[in-house]
C-alpha cells in the first residue's frame, strides 16, 4: 500500500458509507437493511485486516497518516493515523460490529434505523481510535454517544429510557470536562509558533508533555489531569463512576451489550493512555501508588459485587468493572510488562466479554429469563451453547492457554515488580473471578434439570457462529500471542520512552 493514497481514511469512511446506503437500498424492503449492514460491516472488517497486514509496519510510531487543513484560521486539521494501539483497537471494533450485526439478524422493529445507528456507532468509535486532532477526537467521541443512546432507548428492555438517559448524562458530564481541558490545551498550543495546527495531538504531546508539571503553569496540572481522567474513568468504567454500566447492560439488547462492553469501554482506557499518561508522565509517576490502589479496588469490588448478582447480565457487567481494574493496575505499574498486560487486557476483555454476552443472549432467547435462580440443567438441552459459554467463562477467569491468562499474567508481573503488596492483594480478584464464573456456569448449566426447560432447543448455527469465531481468537491469541503481540509491542516500546522510563 502506498503512503500517498488515503487508505486509512477510506477504511474509516466505509461504515459511514454503509449508513448512507442502508436507507437507500432497503427503502422498499426494510428487512434488507440487515443484508446491506452485514455486507458493509464485513467489507469494513476485511479492509481493516488488510490495512493491518499490508499497510502497517512494526517499526513503532504513527503510520498511514492523512492530514489536511480543516479550519485553517483556527489551526484545526483533519488528521488521522494509527500506531500499534490504534491498530489493535480498530481491528477489535471492526470484528465486534460485524459479529453484532449477525447477532442482530432478528431485529424487526425499525430495522433501517437500527442498522444506520449501528454503522454510525462503528464510525464514531473508529474515529476515536484513529483521530490525531483534538477537535476530530472530540467530534468522534460525541458521535459515538448519539447512536448508542438511541440503540438502548428504542430497542432496550422495560427500563430502557432510564438506562439510556443515565448513560447519556454520565457521558455528557464527562464530555463537558474533557471539552474544557481540550480548550485549555488548545489555547496554550495556539500561542506556540512552532505548532502549525494548534489542535494537532502529535504536536501537543511533543511540545507539552510535562509542560504543566513545573514553572508558571504548575497550578494547572492537577485540574487538567482530573478533567481528562474523569471522562475516561466514566467510560472505562472505574469506581465511583461505574453505576451507569449495569443498568445499560441489563436494558440493552444482546448485540448492543456486546459492543458496549467489548469496545466502548476500551475508549476510556485508550483515552487514559493517550492523554493522561501521554501528557502528564511526571505526575503519573508521583501518583502511581494511588492509581494502583484504585485499580486493585476496582478488581476486588467488581468481583465481589458480581458474585452477589442474580441476573446473568449483571454478573458480567460487574465483571467488566473488575477486569478493567486490571488495565489501571497494568498502566500504573509503569513498566513494559504492566503496560503490555493492560493493552492485552483491553483486547482480551473485548473478545471474552462479547462472547459472554452472546451466551447470555442465547439463554434468554431460548429460556426467556436471565434470573440465575430460575435456571438450571440447560447443558443437557443446549450442549453447544453450554460448551461455548464454558469456554468464555474459563477464558474470563484466566485459564492458561487463553488470552485472559496472558493479559492477567503480564499485568501482575508488572504490578509485582512495582508494587508487590498491592499486587498480592489484587491477585485475590483472580480467585473471586473463578468463584463467581464457575458458580454462574454451575447454576445455569449443570444444576439439576428443570421441567419447564425440557422442550427448549440448542442454539442455531447463526447464534453459535459469532461465539465460535470469538472462541477461536481467544484460544489462538492465548496459544500464539505473536498473532497480535508484535503490534502491541510496537506501541509499548515506542510509548515507554515518552514516560521517561
Amino acid at each position: 500500500m502506498t503512503n500517498s493514497f488515503p487508505w486509512l481514511s477510506l477504511v474509516l469512511a466505509l461504515p459511514l458509507l454503509g449508513a448512507v446506503l442502508v436507507p437507500v437500498l432497503a427503502a422498499r424492503e426494510p428487512r434488507g437493511a440487515r443484508v446491506v449492514a452485514l455486507f458493509s460491516t464485513g467489507i469494513t472488517l476485511l479492509a481493516t485486516v488488510l490495512l493491518a497486514v499490508l499497510g502497517f509496519h512494526l517499526n513503532g510510531g504513527f503510520q498511514l497518516q492523512d492530514q489536511v487543513p480543516w479550519i485553517p484560521s483556527l489551526g484545526i486539521s483533519y488528521h488521522v493515523g494509527v500506531d500499534g494501539l490504534s491498530m489493535a483497537m480498530l481491528l477489535l471494533n471492526a470484528l465486534l460490529v460485524f459479529l453484532a450485526t449477525i447477532a442482530s439478524w432478528k431485529v424487526s422493529e425499525r430495522p433501517v434505523l437500527y442498522y444506520v445507528l449501528l454503522l454510525l456507532l462503528e464510525t464514531g468509535v473508529a474515529g476515536v481510535f484513529a483521530a490525531r486532532d483534538l477537535v476530530l477526537f472530540f467530534s468522534a467521541w460525541e458521535l459515538e454517544l448519539i447512536p448508542m443512546y438511541f440503540l438502548i432507548a428504542i430497542w432496550g428492555g422495560a427500563r430502557r429510557e432510564y438506562a439510556a438517559m443515565k448513560f447519556l448524562l454520565y457521558t455528557l458530564g464527562g464530555s463537558a470536562l474533557m471539552l474544557v481541558a481540550f480548550i485549555a490545551i488548545y489555547l496554550q498550543a495556539r500561542q506556540n509558533p512552532d505548532i502549525p495546527f494548534a489542535s494537532d495531538m502529535s504536536s501537543i504531546l511533543t511540545f507539552y508533555r510535562n509542560y504543566w508539571h513545573s514553572g508558571p503553569m504548575a497550578w494547572a496540572e492537577v485540574p487538567l489531569f482530573l478533567m481528562l481522567f474523569v471522562p475516561f474513568a466514566i467510560k472505562l468504567p472505574s469506581f465511583p463512576f461505574h453505576t451507569w454500566l449495569p443498568d445499560a447492560h441489563v436494558e440493552a439488547s444482546t448485540p448492543i451489550s456486546v459492543l458496549l462492553a467489548g469496545i466502548l469501554l476500551k475508549m476510556g482506557a485508550y483515552g487514559l493512555i493517550r492523554f493522561n499518561w501521554g501528557l502528564f508522565p511526571a505526575l503519573i509517576q508521583q501518583i502511581a501508588p494511588w492509581l494502583i490502589a484504585l485499580g486493585v479496588f476496582n478488581i476486588l469490588y467488581g468481583a465481589f459485587v458480581a458474585s452477589k448478582q442474580q441476573d446473568m447480565k449483571k454478573v458480567i457487567a460487574y465483571s467488566s468493572v473488575s477486569h478493567m481494574g486490571f488495565v489501571i493496575v497494568g498502566l500504573a505499574a509503569l513498566n513494559t510488562a504492566g503496560i503490555n498486560g493492560a493493552i492485552w487486557q483491553m483486547v482480551s476483555h473485548g473478545l471474552i466479554t462479547a462472547m459472554l454476552f452472546l451466551g447470555v443472549g442465547i439463554v434468554y432467547d431460548h429460556a426467556h429469563t436471565r434470573d440465575i435462580g430460575k435456571l438450571g440443567g440447560l447443558a443437557a438441552r443446549m450442549p453447544v451453547a453450554a460448551f461455548l459459554f464454558v469456554v468464555a467463562a474459563l477464558a474470563s477467569l484466566g485459564l492458561p492457554g487463553m488470552s485472559g491468562f496472558l493479559a492477567e499474567f503480564l499485568t501482575f508481573v508488572g504490578a509485582f515488580t512495582a508494587f508487590p503488596v498491592a499486587a498480592a492483594i489484587g491477585a485475590i480478584g483472580i480467585v473471586l473471578t473463578a468463584f463467581y464464573m464457575l458458580w454462574l456456569v454451575q447454576r445455569v448449566y449443570f444444576q439439576g434439570p428443570r421441567p419447564e426447560f425440557a422442550e427448549i432447543g440448542d442454539c442455531t448455527a447463526r447464534e453459535a457462529f459469532p461465539m465460535f469465531v470469538l472462541a477461536f481468537l481467544v484460544l489462538a491469541i492465548g496459544v500464539y500471542p505473536a498473532l497480535l503481540g508484535n503490534t502491541v509491542n510496537a506501541f509499548v516500546h515506542g510509548f515507554m520512552p515518552s514516560l521517561g522510563l
